[in-house]
């Protein structure tokens, strides 16, 4: 029998039982990366909520901050002019002064006006309304009830922390150089 043969194996032996022991490492180092990708996913999970809280919370503070250095209320809690339709006046009222004087001859003339002048209707006669623009409002309406119901309880919120602070008195400025308060500060806590 050929001796290279036996010493084949034998190499093969040694190989096997070194990668026999390395990929045992090799897998305890799959699974510490597992574990500190599923340690990692869960860090992740719950930054979602930290933020988010850090956001709220920062928020309020701004509201707070803007509310009590300007005096006056910021978007959040400022009421928005609302849209009111354009209605026409009358064209005729009895009781308002006639521009005709009574020295032209024209006695019933407001009458006459009065008499041709017709009530205006809000759609004009013979036209269609439009089923998607009744959509379209009732949706509006519906958002701005869910708008109000939002800001209801953050004006009073905000009314609240309103009331509660007061302005912050500013120090007076002290006249000299900036570096020799420094110093000063500096030896005082030197000693």
């Amino acid at each position: 029998m050929n001796y290279r043969v036996v010493k084949q194996f034998w190499v093969n032996t040694v190989d096997n039982v070194f990668n026999f022991f390395y990929k045992i490492v090799d897998f305890l180092k799959i699974w510490v990366d597992v574990f500190w990708a599923f340690m990692d996913i869960w860090y992740h999970f719950f930054a979602i909520f930290g933020n988010l809280f850090l956001y709220i919370y920062y928020i309020f503070l701004f509201i707070i901050d803007k509310s009590t250095e300007s005096g006056t209320n910021i978007l959040l809690t400022s009421r928005l002019p609302k849209q009111v339709p354009f209605r026409p006046q009358k064209a005729y009222v009895k009781d308002s002064y006639n521009p005709i004087p009574a020295m032209y001859g024209v006695k019933n003339i407001a009458e006459t006006v009065a008499s041709s002048i017709t009530p205006m209707r809000t759609t004009p006669k013979g036209t269609k309304t439009s089923i998607v623009k009744k959509l379209f409002t009732i949706i509006r309406d519906g958002v701005d009830i869910i708008v109000e119901l939002i800001k209801k309880p953050v004006k009073v919120i905000g009314n609240i922390a309103a009331r509660r602070m007061k302005p912050v008195k500013e120090e007076s400025h002290k006249t000299g150089s900036l570096i020799e308060e420094y110093i000063k500060e500096y030896e005082q806590k030197r000693h």
